[in-house]
């Protein structure tokens, strides 16, 4: 829940706090979840035990290093290249 929050305010100076940011932003993180929960469930299924928890978490601690520091490097490469974010149809 933390890291949401802290992603919602790294996006705000560039992109703002509208509807449709904090809706990307609770899609991505609820789609990362489920991912997690699949692949953790997957993972400790087979022999559980402490040192895999232990792992479980350093992992997911590690993967959210990048978020801190290439986090305003990428918002700003997709703030100008993207002219209206709302407007963009993939």
């Amino acid at each position: 829940m933390l890291v949401e929050l802290l992603s919602g305010r790294l996006i705000a100076p560039s992109f703002g706090s509208s509807i449709y940011v904090w809706g990307s932003v609770i899609f991505v993180f609820m789609l990362g979840l489920s991912i997690g929960y699949l692949l953790g469930g997957i993972y400790s299924s087979y022999r559980p035990s402490v040192a895999r928890l232990c792992g479980i978490l350093i992992t997911s601690a590690l993967t959210t290093l990048p978020i801190l520091v290439f986090g305003t490097v990428v918002l700003d490469f997709v703030f100008n290249t993207i002219s209206d974010p709302v407007l963009v149809r993939w």
